[in-house]
């Protein structure tokens, strides 16, 4: 079963969001509440989700970071974002289009919010 998570970009003030409590969708467009019931909307925040799959140490990879990927038995690393493609209804490193699921080893190296600078 996957564990459905998502994560918050705060964009005015630069921070994430730790505390969310929904994500949801109204007519104002896509929003998330914190514990504190205060209601944050997009493009005030930036919501991510959690993709289900854990990097080589274990940490959670979500849309918008960034990692370091290896298929097996190749020595050439690829780093990109993680994107959600709704064609194909996949998690997958932008610039190569390639699965999530098919690297041997991923490694979560940044997100595009705090490092824009590794892609």
């Amino acid at each position: 079963m996957k564990t459905i998570k998502f994560r918050a970009w705060d964009v005015l003030n630069s921070k994430w969001f730790d505390d969310i409590f929904a994500v949801g969708h109204s007519d104002e467009g896509n929003y998330v509440i914190d514990l504190d019931r205060w209601v944050y909307f997009e493009p005030t925040v930036i919501i991510e989700q959690f993709t289900g799959l854990l990097d080589k140490n274990g940490k959670e990879i979500y849309e918008g970071d960034i990692a370091r990927c290896c298929y097996p038995n190749d020595l050439q690393p690829y780093i990109g974002a993680v994107d959600y493609y709704t064609e194909s209804a996949c998690y997958a490193l932008s610039g190569y289009e390639a699965l999530l699921q098919h690297f041997d080893e991923i490694t979560v190296i940044g997100n595009i919010h705090e490092n824009p600078e590794l892609l």
